[in-house]
């Protein structure tokens, strides 16, 4: 999908808008290319031309897409529920000039929490984070991270007398589709 099916996307979906105020806020080419050196990956097209082109930006409408229906456990508690059929998607993380909403201050709280394969790029509205796979299987993936089941490496060791393996840090990522694109063609959009 090239940048201009993705807008085309957007204008089918009622167009996007800032996150706050009236401009978005696109990343410099500097602050992409540390994030990709820091990765030691590209980023996928077309997310890095919307970083460029956009920034933080959000839906004008209640943007949701699905969720997978399966049953997880609270790793506090070992309590069971099943995960809701949709999940929403509240704005997307972009340069440095507006930090708040920055891709670089989503990477600076986030990126010790999650797998060391994906990225927080998005942020549901209540905590959880939409996330991109920039290596390893997990690359150009998109993930929802579960705040609710956040695992800790240090209770962990605690508790198992060992570090934490690789894919214990996904108990609490699940997978929401194969591509970036195939995530802006699932998105519906409710209207305010």
């Amino acid at each position: 999908m090239i940048i201009e099916e993705v807008e085309k996307k957007f204008d089918e979906l009622g167009g996007i808008k800032p996150v706050r105020g009236a401009e978005f806020y696109p990343c410099s080419e500097d602050e992409i290319q540390s994030l990709e050196t820091e990765k030691g990956e590209r980023l996928s097209e077309p997310y890095r031309t919307l970083l460029t082109k956009y920034g933080n930006w959000s839906f004008n409408g209640i943007a949701s897409f699905p969720y997978s229906d399966v049953t997880v456990m609270e790793i506090k508690t070992g309590e069971q529920y099943k995960l809701s059929e949709a999940a929403t998607l509240s704005y997307m993380y972009g340069g440095n000039e507006d930090y708040l909403y920055s891709l670089e201050r989503s990477l600076d709280t986030y990126t010790e929490r999650m797998p060391e394969t994906l990225i927080p790029i998005g942020d549901d509205g209540g905590g959880n984070k939409i996330c991109l796979g920039v290596k390893g299987q997990e690359k150009g993936m998109m993930f929802f991270w579960d705040h609710e089941n956040e695992w800790d490496e240090e209770d962990y060791l605690e508790e198992e007398g060992e570090p934490m393996p690789e894919e214990f840090k996904f108990r609490n990522v699940y997978l929401i589709a194969s591509s970036f694109e195939e995530f802006l063609n699932q998105i519906k959009i409710e209207e305010l």
